[in-house]
């Protein structure tokens, strides 16, 4: 859980600051701490009719949260 100091402790998913931890201006704690497992929800009103954007989107989030399932 990296984090500058002025903001405390923070989770950060790893790949967002690598680079400052590896240049040490952010430090890891509690690396034994596991987060708890959330679900994500997209909620729209049909499927029939749905944006292109929002189709967009949706195929994005099932991608983006399909390795941490």
């Amino acid at each position: 859980m990296p984090c500058l100091p002025v903001f405390g402790l923070n989770l950060i998913p790893r790949q967002y600051v690598a680079d400052d931890i590896w240049a040490g201006r952010l430090a890891t704690a509690l690396d034994d701490w596991a987060p708890v497992q959330t679900a994500i929800y997209a909620v729209y009103p049909s499927r029939r009719y749905i944006l292109p954007k929002v189709r967009a989107f949706v195929a994005f989030l099932v991608e983006a949260t399909r390795d941490e399932a």
